[in-house]
């Protein structure tokens, strides 16, 4: 999480156009968070309870519940695939309803506490491509930046490999995690065949997770939906990758921490400042900062923003853009899927060239 959040206090109908919503983007993906979800909107008990939580709520609500059955063994735990090899597929709600009830001091203290910190590891298969844009534009080793950066796994991109069905993997070809991405449309990113020049990487977080701390971790496993063991699996894997090569995240709000941390660039070197899935969760006058911040640092230092985020009805979307001063340009890279699984890159193979001569 990069700055201060967005007000948690939200109104009835508010929270329930909220469940509602996350109800649908659980169709066909998490048939158990898709009936919970849909279900909590006829609750005035359950609404008061998740009104605790920060935004996204439900996302935070419905881990909270996760986190305590992975933590202890509990009957109703039979209707997480995450839990039992024999799910349950009757009616879920009575049994969680009254969990809830009977767990509402503790969810309370979850919800108030724990932020949606999820590193989605798989999403820097979507990231990659923009970063190889970067590095082919840039005439320098290039400083990575990652606003939002939760407990830093995605900033272990570079010790992952990446298999976008081509005839060989991208990255570490001898990492432990492989994530596997499906490329759509007549265009494909154009690929560095050498390992990117990257001059440093860092992250920043409210509230960094820490990959040895075993409470942080479970958050994150209990923040993935019951029934993607993939992505479970793929935590795992990651966490063992960042426990060897453990990433520099500094706490604090990113928007106050930038500033002085571009400032210690050297003139003239390259930043790529990247973020995914955090705009949603900052307010509007934040982003307006980061904006005005990443402007003016462009005057002495060459500055690309990266950006996978899902702002619109379009879906998530890749862009790349340099926050100058009065000249910003923007390029939209890619069409993402929400965990990464597949892009669709929009952009011509010259695309580099392109910024580069922006």
């Amino acid at each position: 999480m990069p700055a201060a959040t967005k007000s948690h206090w939200l109104s009835t109908g508010q929270l329930e156009r909220a469940f509602q919503g996350f109800s649908r983007s659980c169709t066909g993906t998490s048939p158990l968070y898709e009936r919970l979800a849909a279900a909590i909107v006829s609750s005035p008990d359950l609404l008061a309870l998740a009104s605790k939580a920060k935004i996204p709520v439900p996302n935070i609500f419905l881990a909270a519940v996760h986190w305590l059955l992975l933590k202890t063994p509990h009957p109703f735990g039979r209707f997480y695939a995450s839990i039992s090899e024999c799910v349950d597929t009757g009616d879920p709600f009575p049994e969680f309803q009254a969990f809830c009830l009977d767990n509402a001091t503790e969810i309370e203290r979850i919800i108030s506490s724990r932020l949606c910190q999820t590193s989605e590891v798989q999403r820097c298969a979507n990231l990659l491509p923009a970063f190889h844009v970067v590095t082919q534009a840039s005439s320098s080793p290039v400083h990575f930046v990652d606003i939002g950066a939760s407990a830093g796994l995605n900033l272990l991109w570079q010790h992952y490999a990446y298999d976008y069905g081509q005839p060989t993997l991208i990255g570490d070809k001898k990492s432990g995690l492989v994530l596997q991405c499906e490329l759509l449309g007549k265009h494909s990113p154009n690929f560095l065949p050498e390992a990117l020049d990257v001059a440093s990487v860092i992250g920043f977080d409210l509230n960094p997770l820490d990959v040895s701390n075993e409470d942080d971790m479970l958050w994150m496993r209990a923040l993935i939906w019951p029934e993607h063991q993939e992505r479970a699996n793929r935590l795992a894997a990651a966490v063992k990758i960042g426990r060897e090569h453990k990433p520099t995240v500094v706490a604090g709000n990113a928007i106050d921490l930038l500033p002085g941390h571009l400032a210690s660039i050297p003139q003239d070197e390259t930043v790529c400042v990247f973020h995914s899935y955090t705009m949603n969760q900052i307010s509007d006058s934040d982003r307006a900062r980061l904006s005005d911040i990443l402007a003016g640092a462009a005057i002495r230092l060459t500055i690309y923003e990266v950006a996978l985020e899902w702002l619109t009805d379009a879906g998530p979307m890749l862009d790349l853009s340099t926050p100058e001063l009065g000249n910003r340009r923007s390029w939209s890279l890619a069409r993402c899927e929400q965990h990464g699984n597949w892009l669709e890159w929009l952009a011509p193979r010259s695309i580099a060239s392109e910024v580069a001569a922006w």
